[in-house]
């Protein structure tokens, strides 16, 4: 048995919020992956969320108003 462990989590469901509700380092799941919000700007046409990756990568989504996204809480 190796003498270092990896303490692997999971990404559990904890609700659903409009763009309104979010906020910073909240994780969301966008095009299959999960993403941890970085800053919601509202747009006269809805919600600008800039959201990071695992990996840095960064995303620009884009919401209407009333949509509801999937919140997720991460537990080791």
């Amino acid at each position: 048995m190796s003498d270092t462990m990896i303490n692997v989590g999971q990404y559990i469901l904890v609700d659903k919020l409009s763009p309104d509700q979010l906020e910073i380092g909240d994780i969301l799941k966008f095009e299959g992956e999960y993403v941890e919000v970085e800053s919601v700007t509202y747009l006269k046409e809805g919600y600008s969320i800039f959201a990071v990756n695992d990996f840095g990568e960064e995303f620009e989504i884009f919401c209407a108003d009333g949509v509801m996204l999937d919140w997720y809480v991460y537990e080791y």
